[in-house]
């Protein structure tokens, strides 16, 4: 897509730079939602729309073909800012140490010569990437971000402390005997994306079995915790974003898992509709631009070929139209939301109140709170 002249213009005069040296030819180096693999003469980014962006890199290995886990940092550029960043090739990583004041004031008194080694931002690309990241903020991305700042595709493992002797039995295959003699290994804590933790549960042995079978089936009080965590309902959805884009730009798995498992926590929730109409609202909003990104079979599960997103959004759907007094803009959005995913994927959300849908009723007889 062509950039409007005014609006190259402006880009020019207000955007950000991003100056990356000493990259080796190859790397793939990217922002939100683009990539590109490096020629001899990059070194950069301009035109950079003032907002939050994700900057991403992979080496290539030296066979031209193998690539490095996918790692990047979250940045808000501020109009016409320039940020200088250099490759250490030793650690294969941006370098811990920081430019001189002299290198800085050198790069910005020749940015002109710097122009032509400079890439223009994917203008084409940029809305979608503000409706993937809108709710994100400078504060959600350090509440969540790695204490290093740094966001890998692959985890970094260090050996446990304290290592547990397997157990073996003789009916344990080839397979998972090997697996249990493997050492234990945990993120380092640096590395860690410091998402919101969500309670597996909120009862405990001198609960009632009504409470329990309540609480199964309308996950709200779980919801209100995660909120009160998270500080507020838009600060819970800016994590949905954050996790969303952390899995599909930063290709960071332990992320899809956080954002299914959000997905599920609003789904479930039922007397939360009338509370909270407006982070259901923002929430289908927010699904229905992920939901453009990937490819249905995504969320089927290769084993119980179970989908999990139609799974939770039938859930929803039923928990809407089964709200006394639900609000009229929810009500309208769902049901937008519901044609638009039978257009796109022929998902058919009938029959809400079938037996595999409801939740089990529990006893609290036996050992089911040990």
């Amino acid at each position: 897509m062509d950039i409007p002249p005014e609006t190259s213009l402006r880009l020019f005069e207000e955007g950000g730079t991003l100056v990356f040296l000493n990259v080796p030819v190859g790397t793939e180096v990217g922002i939100d939602m683009d990539s590109w693999n490096t020629g001899e003469k990059f070194r950069g980014i301009k035109m950079i729309p003032p907002g939050l962006h994700f900057i991403h890199f992979s080496t290539v290995g030296n066979d031209g073909v193998s690539q490095s886990p996918r790692t990047g940092f979250f940045h808000d550029f501020k109009k016409g800012e320039l940020i200088c960043k250099k490759y250490d090739k030793h650690t294969e990583d941006i370098s811990t140490t920081e430019l001189s004041e002299e290198e800085l004031e050198a790069i910005k008194l020749n940015l002109k010569e710097f122009d032509k080694f400079l890439g223009p931002y994917p203008y084409s690309s940029w809305r979608k990437w503000v409706s993937l990241s809108s709710k994100i903020t400078v504060n959600t991305a350090s509440r969540l971000a790695p204490v290093s700042g740094r966001i890998c595709s692959a985890p970094e493992l260090s050996l446990d402390q304290n290592q547990i002797v397997p157990l073996t039995s003789k009916r344990m295959s080839k397979l998972e005997l090997a697996e249990s003699l493997l050492p234990q290994m945990s993120e380092t804590e640096g590395s860690r994306i410091r998402y919101t933790q969500i309670p597996s549960y909120l009862y405990d042995a001198d609960t009632s079995a009504s409470e329990v079978t309540r609480q199964n089936m309308d996950w709200s009080l779980k919801l209100e915790v995660v909120i009160q965590l998270c500080g507020n309902p838009s600060e819970l959805l800016a994590e949905l974003q954050f996790s969303f884009v952390c899995f599909l730009v930063a290709q960071n798995f332990n992320s899809f898992e956080h954002w299914k498992n959000l997905i599920q926590l609003i789904s479930y929730s039922f007397s939360a509709i009338e509370k909270y109409p407006i982070l259901f609202v923002d929430f289908l909003s927010d699904l229905y631009f992920q939901i453009g990104e990937v490819q249905s079979d995504l969320f089927t599960d290769i084993v119980t070929q179970n989908n999990f997103l139609y799974s939770c959004l039938k859930r929803l759907f039923g928990n809407i139209s089964e709200t006394e007094h639900v609000d009229s803009r929810l009500q309208g959005k769902a049901e937008r939301f519901k044609n638009f995913l039978q257009g796109k994927f022929s998902w058919e959300f009938v029959n809400q109140d079938e037996d595999e849908d409801k939740p089990m009723v529990v006893s609290l007889t036996g050992d089911y709170l040990n």
